[in-house]
């Protein structure tokens, strides 16, 4: 072959020419340099016909991408597998391939989540002028109201949470807020888009991981909103310790390694937070909260639809928060708020800010706030299953008029209460056994016992080891007398400890909750006084205000020392402090009334009228006029 790649020899195209001579000669070149350009001119041709007529495989993979990513996830992942197989031989890594393709497909066509975003959140500027805080809570409650069917005091805690997400930095503690429904659409999503508006450095977290919470709060120090929080948090614990760190100020952070040397580093969790969520949360979480319990609008509720696309309403609320809070942030640091009696100590820490902000707001906000920690405080419910047990068992031994209960008896009676956990008890879904029953017990002190019941023994529980657990762990039954006599099951009589009748044997009316209750065996034992106090606090609250004119003046006279100390009467207030059905709280109210101590309802509460060195004077002006 010539050293030319555009010529070729003779010999090498099978082509030989030779001269008429002695037969001899040389092989002559012929050169085919036209002929091959020309065909290779026609084969570029063709080629670009070729490539006209088909289409861009890499249009074709965008075009698939982007009708992928609109599919179902199911049909989505059908349609990914399918195309992995048609391209495997066509790429090396055809998984690869196909996922880089629908990650651009599904970004946004603007590019602005082409590439991840740094978050940043920014404090609004303070309005320019000084801002009156009784005003700017009541502009923050009506705002609530007016997009939200609330509860009692629900907006009075919205207003004052919202407040609080501004100057949390000035407190020890940092109670978390949250709505609570029973079903779906009951507007706790309303109320967290309304709060996210107006809330100091609003973040959303409703799909965050706990390692991207803690770094976002030492670094930004934002208002958490987590919506759906009973699914969010179910199974996941590290989040669920993350959110309880952050209640108080000594403990709110965590501990991580960093870097290739696994340097330990403190990370802060201290920050406000809003949680929303179907049923009960965790215990643990809802002990740190505010809670409020969000029912679905009633066909008779009327609100606004809340527009999300005119959100930028509200930032004057933002603007003015923010200057309250700089003008008010020294001062609430050295706050130290008178708080009303709460159901723990507990609730009360997670109300001493929002008091605090209320009485630095000034006028009725003082009043407002104490009457929202009362109502939305209510009885202590927060040690679950073993606080209700105990409960339940104090029941038990009123009802049942002795000092001691059989392990046998004790988990029959449990497991006919419905209202209970007990029939359907933990996984088996059966009643609850004595072994488990003596399991929730242990951790008070409390274990079953051996005693004699006549010629058989028995095992079960004595009233005598229950005195420090119901103690501690039970509140006080409103309007029980404690200390003041004692009683003895062998006579069915209870000893008189003070008045003229002291020390005679009263006859013991059977409370209304006993039925007909069997004599007790002459070998129970008695009850020293500390036991008859359980028994008398038990009994006293089971008798009805309608069939007890004594103690109906006696629940008036209380009934009118707790409006006045609160500022406010509502028909709520008297069911959570008193323990009373609406319809008797009610008519204590209509007898408040009646007596001028209390006014009209006004919404969903009455104004109070009279003074607390009026109470007496009033009430028994009243029960003048009714005899």
């Amino acid at each position: 072959m010539a050293s030319r790649p555009d010529a070729l020899t003779a010999a090498g195209s099978g082509r030989e020419d030779s001269d008429n001579g002695d037969g001899g000669g040389s092989p002559v070149v012929v050169d085919f340099t036209a002929e091959i350009a020309e065909a290779a001119a026609s084969l570029r041709a063709a080629e670009a016909k070729i490539a006209a007529e088909m289409p861009d495989r890499t249009q074709i993979m965008h075009d698939w991408a982007a009708t992928t990513v609109t599919l179902p996830p199911g049909e989505r992942e059908e349609a990914r597998q399918t195309k992995i197989a048609v391209l495997k031989g066509l790429s090396d890594a055809p998984a690869r391939l196909v996922d880089a393709y629908l990650s651009e497909a599904a970004a946004p066509s603007d590019g602005r989540g082409a590439a991840p975003v740094t978050l940043t959140l920014e404090d609004p500027k303070p309005w320019p002028e000084g801002v009156d805080g009784a005003a700017l809570l009541d502009e923050l409650a009506d705002t609530f109201s007016r997009f939200v069917a609330l509860p009692d005091a629900g907006a009075e805690a919205l207003a004052l949470a919202v407040l609080h997400s501004y100057v949390f930095d000035s407190f020890y503690t940092c109670p978390m807020l949250v709505l609570v429904s029973a079903v779906k659409r009951s507007g706790k999503t309303t109320a967290l888009s309304v709060a996210g508006a107006i809330v100091s450095r609003a973040l959303p977290a409703s799909n965050i991981t706990p390692a991207a919470l803690f770094r976002s709060v030492e670094k930004h120090r934002p208002t958490l909103l987590i919506d759906e929080a009973d699914s969010f948090l179910r199974d996941n614990e590290e989040l669920r310790g993350i959110l309880n760190a952050g209640h108080t100020r000594t403990a709110a952070f965590v501990i991580r390694t960093v870097g290739d040397d696994h340097e330990p580093v403190q990370f802060s969790v201290w920050c406000p937070k809003m949680l929303a969520g179907i049923g009960k949360l965790a215990g643990t979480l809802e002990d740190r909260s505010i809670i409020l319990h969000m029912r679905r609008r009633a066909p008779g509720e009327h609100v606004e639809r809340l527009r999300l696309d005119r959100l930028a309403e509200l930032d004057h609320l933002r603007h003015k928060c923010r200057r309250w809070a700089d003008d008010h942030g020294a001062e609430l640091c050295q706050a130290d708020p008178d708080v009303p009696p709460l159901a723990s100590d507990r609730a009360a820490d997670n109300w001493r800010p929002m008091l605090a902000i209320a009485g630095a707001a000034g006028g009725e906000w003082p009043a407002r706030a104490r009457w929202a920690a009362i109502v939305l405080t209510g009885i202590d419910e927060s040690d679950g299953a073993a606080g209700q047990l105990l409960a339940d068992l104090r029941d038990l031994f009123v009802i049942n008029h002795t000092a001691r209960l059989s392990s046998e008896d004790v988990v029959r009676a449990l497991g006919k209460m419905e209202d209970r956990p007990w029939p359907e008890w933990y996984r088996s879904k059966e009643p609850i056994t004595r072994r488990q029953l003596a399991a929730l017990l242990k951790p008070f002190g409390v274990h079953p016992k051996k005693y004699r019941e006549g010629t058989a023994t028995q095992r079960g529980y004595l009233l005598e080891d229950f005195t420090d657990a119901f103690a501690r762990y039970l509140e006080p039954i409103p309007g029980a007398e404690c200390g003041t006599g004692g009683t003895s099951l062998q006579t069915g009589t209870f000893s008189s400890g003070t008045g003229e009748n002291a020390g005679t044997d009263v006859p013991h009316e059977k409370p209304l909750i006993c039925g007909d209750v069997p004599d007790v065996p002459d070998e129970s034992p008695s009850l020293d006084l500390e036991q008859a106090k359980v028994i008398l606090e038990a009994t006293e609250i089971v008798v009805s205000v309608e069939s007890a004119p004594t103690r109906y003046t006696k629940v008036v006279r209380e009934a009118a020392d707790i409006v006045v100390n609160v500022g406010m009467a509502s028909i709520n207030l008297l069911v959570t402090r008193l323990d009373l059905y609406e319809a008797e709280a009610e008519s204590v109210l209509d007898l408040l009334d009646a007596a001028g101590i209390v006014g009209p309802r006004e919404g969903v509460a009455r104004p109070v009228l009279a003074e607390s060195t009026d109470i007496e004077r009033l009430i028994a002006a009243a029960e003048g006029r009714r005899t």
